[in-house]
């Protein structure tokens, strides 16, 4: 039986948009180090979905998006970009009911709350989640997607795997 594993690679592919910069240049360390530790949190709360017989999934991604106050809470969580497969798809959204806390945003990081968008990478191997990785990261930086959301809320990107 082929163990099915996600990859959490906080280290090897985070990036952030952050709309309220850090305080000083060692604000900037502060948020990479709080992207890291996040991206940990949620590849440790994030499962690959049971397959039975030989099912083969491909390899995809889900984002889901919360508010997180300035101790890590999160106040809200939800499904906000479906990969097309379903069993992702389930998976986290069964992701978004369950975390309910990432690392407490850095002294460094001005404002009382944040967006964050949690790119959820289901992958069959380190290739194929590297792949997604940086594929999701180029999207990201193409798209130079808006830095606060309309409530004004500063927005951060992270990147998880399941185990």
């Amino acid at each position: 039986m082929i163990r099915k594993t996600l990859l959490g690679f906080a280290a090897a592919a985070l990036f952030a948009l952050a709309a309220a910069p850090p305080a000083s240049a060692g604000g900037d360390h502060e948020l990479a180090a709080w992207k890291r530790d996040a991206s940990a949190t949620i590849s440790h709360v994030m499962r690959y979905p049971q397959t039975f017989g030989r099912t083969e999934l491909p390899s995809a991604f889900n984002v889901v998006t919360a508010t997180i106050d300035r101790d890590g809470n999160v106040l809200e969580a939800a499904l906000s970009e479906q990969s097309g497969v379903r069993q992702f798809d389930r998976a986290s959204d069964r992701f978004a009911r369950a975390i309910e806390k990432l690392p407490a945003l850095p002294a460094s990081f001005r404002g009382d709350s944040a967006i964050v968008q949690m790119h959820l990478i289901y992958a069959r191997s380190h290739k194929a989640a590297a792949d997604l990785a940086r594929a999701i990261v180029r999207t990201e930086q193409l798209a130079q997607r808006e830095q606060t959301n309309v409530a004004g809320l500063p927005v951060i990107s992270l990147l998880g795997g399941a185990r």
